[in-house]
């Protein structure tokens, strides 16, 4: 017995003194991979993906990029994936909407969240029927660089949306330039609204949106309506108006009388003196 006491004890040592020679094995978690996206590419006259934007739409995943070189896209389109569109930089892509008589019309709806739409020509033929350029029924999207004209909304933010962007926009010629309807922390800003019969109008419940940095000009009936609380400044430069008749004596290029927003009480506290 005392024997195989000794013997184990020897072995025992033995295993110890080789355990320092032994690396610890390591249990780390396996890397999260990242989610795989595409870029799909639309051309009207052939040679890519698809021939037409909603076509590549329809195909795409949720995170995937869609770019659409120059041409007309005689089509209405309808966002429903988390997905960004590129118009090609160059030369916009024309989204074109042919009036037919009384109908109604989203040339582009964007009706989940987390969207980019960047850099299209939108407009649609003569007529009196309702078309709305890009209508967001969404939030926490983001609109930029993109021209609408003869609709009779450029763009509408939809009831109880909030949190999207609108910026450096060129939304001239239509009967309303935007309509925010019951939505709020949405941003509106370095935008061209121009040539417009109304400029922006928030209304029907919209609270604690935000307007600055645009520059208003040559809209027939008014630039901006407000019947609640938003603000049109952001706290130190406001907007550009063609109709402020205020000064500046102080030279800072910004004017030292608010601009009166037609509507409620809203004022921009920080008028512009120049075009941005």
């Amino acid at each position: 017995m005392r024997i195989k006491l000794i013997t184990f004890a020897i072995c025992f040592s033995f295993i110890i003194s080789l355990s320092g020679c032994i690396e610890e094995q390591s249990f780390e978690e396996p890397e999260e991979k990242p989610v795989e996206t595409n870029m799909i590419y639309v051309d009207d006259d052939g040679g890519q993906n698809f021939t037409k934007i909603q076509s590549a739409i329809d195909n795409a995943s949720s995170g995937d990029t869609i770019f659409v070189y120059h041409g007309t896209y005689n089509e209405t389109v309808v966002i429903n994936k988390s997905i960004t569109l590129l118009g090609e930089s160059s030369e916009k892509p024309v989204i074109f909407y042919e009036r037919g008589l009384g109908d109604t019309a989203n040339i582009v709806l964007i009706d989940t969240n987390n969207c980019t739409f960047n850099g299209f020509k939108i407009t649609a033929s003569p007529g009196f029927s309702e078309v709305i350029g890009i209508t967001i029924y969404s939030s926490n999207n983001t609109i930029s660089n993109n021209s609408i004209a003869n609709t009779t909304k450029g763009i509408e933010i939809g009831p109880g949306y909030e949190n999207n962007t609108v910026i450096w926009n060129n939304i001239s010629y239509n009967k309303y330039a935007i309509r925010v309807q019951d939505a709020t922390k949405n941003k509106i800003f370095l935008n061209m609204i121009a040539f417009n019969e109304h400029g922006i109008l928030l209304c029907c419940g919209s609270i604690g949106n935000m307007v600055y940095l645009n520059t208003f000009k040559e809209n027939s009936v008014w630039n901006g309506y407000d019947l609640f609380h938003n603000q049109w400044d952001n706290g130190s430069v406001g907007n550009y108006w063609d109709a402020y008749m205020g000064s500046d004596n102080d030279g800072d290029g910004i004017g030292d009388t608010p601009y009166n927003i037609t509507g409620d009480r809203n004022q921009d506290n920080y008028p512009m003196m120049t075009p941005v």
